[in-house]
């Protein structure tokens, strides 16, 4: 998949900055709502998707050939890989003082806000795909090229982990995303650098967490 290494690095820069407004906008959330900010979130991912769509275009369809030709694989990836996860989850809120994280109070003020049905597709939906695109397209696959792979991985995990943290209380509250990160960018690797792999992950993960938030809410 050589070939998707070729979207202009002007419109990655553009892509990449695009994302980190998303976190960039706690630092003025004293200027606004929680309707504003929560607004402004879900416009951004909405409009991250649609660019990311178009910009990786390439390897979501080369991943989608791979995805065909090694269902089998797939599946048996996706179920070992997430009850990884389940363990990894439950062995870090066991021995670590994880509370609840600004970052999922900031989901929760979100689901108060808007619809159920946009939330789930925003949230649940775009926002994980934009983040592999970010993570594992960007981060991993495209930087390989410069640094070793598994550096790669390394690196995006902590960076996904840091920019879910809102202040120096929200440390060990990162270990959930760090673990996250490390297995989905794990598991990009092992399936061949099979984008859609970690994006059914992803969205399963978040959907599961998300729609009992938004029927509770």
């Amino acid at each position: 998949m050589t070939e998707t290494r070729n979207v202009p690095i002007r419109k990655i820069i553009i892509f990449a900055l695009t994302y980190c407004l998303i976190f960039a906008i706690r630092f003025f959330q004293h200027l606004y709502t929680v309707e504003v900010r929560s607004a402004m979130t879900l416009m951004l991912y909405t409009v991250l998707f649609i660019a990311g769509i178009f910009l990786f275009r390439q390897h979501l369809a080369d991943s989608w050939q791979l995805l065909k030709k090694s269902i089998s694989r797939s599946l048996l990836l996706l179920i070992g890989f997430y009850f990884i996860f389940i363990l990894f989850s439950v062995l870090a809120y066991y021995l670590l003082p994880i509370g609840d994280a600004t970052n999922d109070q900031n989901v929760y003020q979100i689901a108060r806000a808007f619809p159920p049905i946009l939330i789930l597709a925003i949230l649940g939906i775009m926002g994980p795909i934009v983040e592999e695109f970010v993570y594992r397209h960007l981060l991993i696959y495209r930087l390989s090229s410069r640094i070793p792979v598994w550096g790669c991985v390394l690196l995006s995990s902590i960076l996904f982990g840091l920019l879910h943290m809102h202040s120096f209380s929200d440390l060990t509250n990162i270990v959930p995303y760090l673990t996250i990160s490390l297995i989905l960018g794990t598991l990009y690797v092992v399936s061949k650098y099979n984008l859609l792999v970690p994006i059914i992950l992803h969205t399963f993960n978040n959907l599961s967490a998300l729609i009992p938030l938004v029927l509770y809410t």
